[in-house]
């Protein structure tokens, strides 16, 4: 109950970083986490990183041309 009240004392819902599956896992040990936060981000990271090295790369090589003229 200790660990409940202090955590309901923090002001603000946020999904990220707190939301219900923080505060259940926080109550049971104590520590703040979420895993299917944990899992969105590595999704989302696994979506953008290739998307982010294409667009590097397409870049890279308009730079060679321009250089090359």
């Amino acid at each position: 109950m200790r660990k409940a009240r202090e955590h309901l004392s923090e002001k603000g819902y946020s999904l990220p970083g707190n939301n219900c599956e923080h505060f259940a896992t926080y109550c049971a040990t104590g520590k703040k986490k979420s895993l299917q936060v944990k899992g969105a981000i590595g999704g989302i990271a696994m979506i953008a990183l290739p998307m982010i090295g294409k667009i590097i790369q397409k870049k890279i090589k308009k730079r060679r041309v321009i250089c090359r003229d």
